[in-house]
Order: C-alpha cells, then sequence, then structure tokens
C-alpha cells in the first residue's frame, strides 16, 4: 500500500508526480519549509524529452532520512522498489551496503589492470622506505593496502553481481566486508 505521494506536509503539485531514481538524479531543490517557498532546479544540463527525478530519501528536509531508510524503506513509503543504486541500511547492526548495477566488462577490466599496478607496486616500490619519515611510510601503506582491498572487493562485487553474489561492507571497526552467497 502506497502511504504516500508527496512530501510529508504539502502537497505540490507538478513536483510530487516527479519519480525517484538516486542513480538518474537530476533536480535539487530548497526546503519546503523556506520562507520564499520551495524552488527546483536542474542541477544537470536536461535534454528536451528526458525524464525529470528527484530523489525520495536525500532531500532537503529529509536530514539523515536516507542514511537509514534505503530501498526498504522506499519500499515501505512509497510502494516501490528502487532501480540502482540500492542502499541497504541495518542499521541496529551497522551494517550498510549499497548495490550499484555492474556497468560493463570495460569497467572490470580497468579495475584488474589498477590492482595489476598496485601488486607490481608493491613488489617494486614499497619494500623500503629510504628517507621517508616512518609516520608518512606507514600511511603510504596503508593506503596503498586500502586501496588494494577496495579494487579487490570492487572486482570480486562486480563478478559477484554477474553470478548473483553481492558485497556488504561492514560499518563496524574492522570496515571489512563479508560475501553473502545466493542473494
Amino acid at each position: 500500500m502506497t502511504i504516500q505521494r508527496g512530501f510529508d506536509t504539502a502537497l505540490i503539485p507538478i513536483w510530487d508526480m516527479v519519480n525517484h531514481d538516486n542513480g538518474k538524479l537530476n533536480t535539487d531543490s530548497n526546503s519546503q519549509l523556506a520562507e520564499e517557498g520551495i524552488k527546483v532546479w536542474a542541477n544537470r544540463t536536461i535534454a528536451a524529452g528526458e525524464e525529470i527525478y528527484a530523489t525520495y530519501d536525500y532531500c532537503q528536509d529529509c536530514s539523515d532520512f536516507g542514511d537509514w531508510m534505503g530501498t526498504p524503506g522506499i519500499f515501505r513509503d512509497f510502494g516501490f522498489v528502487e532501480s540502482y543504486p540500492q542502499y541497504w541500511p541495518f542499521v541496529g547492526q551497522s551494517i550498510y551496503f549499497s548495490v550499484q548495477a555492474a556497468e560493463s566488462v570495460k569497467s572490470l577490466d580497468f579495475l584488474k589492470s589498477r590492482l595489476s599496478r598496485l601488486e607490481s607496486m608493491e613488489a617494486t616500490h614499497l619494500t623500503s622506505r629510504g628517507s621517508i619519515p616512518q609516520y608518512q611510510w606507514d600511511g603510504i601503506v596503508q593506503f596503498h593496502n586500502a586501496f588494494m582491498n577496495a579494487l579487490e572487493c570492487g572486482i570480486e562485487a562486480m563478478l559477484g553481481l554477474w553470478s548473483n553474489r553481492a558485497y556488504l561492507e561492514h560499518g563496524g571497526a574492522d570496515g571489512g566486508y563479508e560475501i553473502i552467497d545466493e542473494l
């Protein structure tokens, strides 16, 4: 059941008919509570005939709504499953993850080439810190490792999406990733 199709406190003709899609968002607005009233504008060039999109969960009057609402909240409050990107919050467990549509094999190849480059740098450039102060060296190594982890997770997530697997980003202290099979 659709509970609402507009702002909580006002029915705004035409604006309330704009569809939600965080991946195709092409508008922005001020607060509906602003003294001059709500104003809406394009946040990029919109081609003639192109659909106009807004966000139902990341708006001026939404505060941090989108951080805990996500795809389940969009379904609960508006009655539809949003297209990609989808955001899945499990607030009580401090687990949040987003599912992006896999772009293409070209994107996967790009990530693999970046990972390969970092792996070769590890063998050739990260063997000795030379005259770099220890605290800076530690930061460089930490960033390198985090970047490699992000690329590995991105590659595995893209492959996983193609084989019906996805990754969760754990919001806990370790900040690591868990695989959920057969979603």
